[in-house]
């Protein structure tokens, strides 16, 4: 089991540039080694999604984004969930809502996971219960090198989360936090 990589934020440019030699680094290591390569520089359309972001901590989440718009101007994130109207609504409601993105993903349905999935750096994920809805969000993420949060709290979802992808989350480079 490899430990996060923990990277505290730094207006230091000396540091962003060692940190993002050091992913270099490793991308061109793994490329050469026959391993997957890390996604990590691959233009994405966003930084982060917020999946379930209608449900009531989706919600909570999302107003929080959106309120730290003027600290984070160049943060590129979008509310997800299955009802597109319900999606834009939400944004419409937000405070500095110029920019946030809506993406119209059901969980019943892989390629519109895998859309939201491969368009995005790392994903909240808010919809539960995650037995029933989870793990094939979380499967995706750990194939495609996206990183994953969640606050589940379900200890089987978990447990079978890390037996599952915790192989193909560390050869991807995605970082998987089930909370």
């Amino acid at each position: 089991i490899q430990p996060p990589r923990i990277i505290a934020p730094s207006k230091d440019a000396s540091t962003i540039s060692k940190c993002q030699e050091f992913n270099l680094a490793s991308t061109l290591a793994a490329s050469s080694s026959g391993k997957k390569p890390s996604t990590k520089f691959v233009k994405k359309q966003y930084d982060l999604i917020v999946y379930g972001s209608t449900g009531f901590t989706g919600r909570l989440v999302s107003k929080y984004l959106a309120s730290q718009g003027t600290k984070n101007k160049n943060l590129k994130w979008a509310v997800a969930g299955r009802n597109l109207q319900k999606l834009t609504s939400l944004v419409e409601s937000l405070p500095n809502n110029h920019g946030i993105g809506i993406v119209a993903a059901d969980a019943s349905r892989p390629g519109a996971l895998r859309d939201m999935v491969t368009s995005t750096r790392a994903v909240i994920s808010t919809a539960g219960p995650y037995t029933s809805y989870g793990m094939p969000l979380l499967s995706l993420c750990a194939e495609h090198g996206v990183h994953y949060a969640d606050l589940s709290g379900e200890v089987f979802f978990q447990r079978d989360a890390m037996e599952k992808y915790q192989d193909a989350a560390i050869e991807s480079g995605a970082k998987i936090i089930v909370a």
